[in-house]
């Protein structure tokens, strides 16, 4: 029923007219709100003077809690994660202190469910995309090293292989991994030209190939980007945040929106800085 942070410490009156507060240099875990849902639905019971939350056992009986000291025989060793690493590129190590599977299927395990979404900001080896992939998490790994075409796409792409190796065994492959890469604010500089040019966008000896002109009508090259490699549909669903129901050369319209927009106009971020 406490926490030791937070922001709200001050006595509460239950509605069997008992008055309690947390322990000195402790908080509320519930908000006053939630703690008034809980005694409306019969989810506090008093221990003696102390108030607690209850569970039902159907709730948790799919489950177990998790200790506090995890063995490293139940979730490897730095070793284990070596070998893992060396069995995936042939007997080569690539990468330095890599956790080992067995620890992140632990971590996923007791996190999440299947289908919730993994997020890990410095990706490094690729060991919790590779795990969530194989226990059917959905997930985002964030990584700006140059390892990121040396390691983790070609991990991932043994993953989706079938190849067996560390936790999760049993899976048998399958599925797909989309790959953002972002310009750099450096990248971007080195590209700026400064010049003073009267003439349209669309003559513009860098987008020229991107735009068609047509009795002055521009329109979208469409064919011409698809052979870059670029996704439209995706590219314009990221820029606006919202589903695309259908696009063309000139137009595109989004899900839940009446009106139709230029599709010119709704990429001119990814295609101008």
């Amino acid at each position: 029923m406490w926490a030791k942070s937070g922001n709200n410490f001050s006595p509460y009156t239950f509605l069997n007219g008992k008055t309690w507060s947390p322990p000195s240099g402790t908080f509320w875990r519930y908000s006053i709100g939630t703690l008034k849902d809980m005694e409306q639905n019969n989810r506090i019971v008093f221990n003696g003077k102390n108030p607690m939350a209850k569970r039902y056992l159907s709730e948790v009986a799919e489950g177990r809690k998790s200790s506090t000291f995890w063995d490293g025989s139940e979730v490897g060793y730095n070793l284990n994660g070596d070998a893992e690493i060396k069995q995936l590129f042939n007997g080569n190590k690539v990468f330095n202190n890599p956790k080992p599977e067995a620890l992140l299927k632990r971590i996923i395990e007791i996190s999440t469910q299947e289908n919730d979404l993994v997020l890990d900001f410095f990706a490094g080896s690729g060991t919790t995309c590779a795990v969530a992939h194989k226990m059917k998490r959905k997930y985002i790994g964030i990584e700006m090293g140059e390892h990121f075409d040396s390691v983790i796409l070609p991990r991932l792409k043994k993953v989706i292989g079938g190849f067996k190796s560390g936790a999760a065994k049993e899976f048998d492959g399958g599925g797909v991994v989309k790959v953002y890469e972002l310009e750099s604010y450096e990248e971007i500089l080195r590209k700026i030209k400064y010049e003073d040019n009267d003439k349209s966008l669309a003559y513009d000896e860098q987008y020229s190939d991107l735009v068609e002109c047509k009795n002055e009508s521009y329109t979208l090259n469409i064919e011409a980007l698809e052979n870059m490699g670029v996704d439209i549909k995706e590219t314009l669903e990221n820029l606006w945040g919202l589903k695309v129901e259908f696009f063309n050369e000139k137009v595109v319209k989004f899900k839940g929106n009446d009106k139709e927009v230029e599709i010119l106009k709704a990429l001119k971020e990814a295609l101008i800085w």
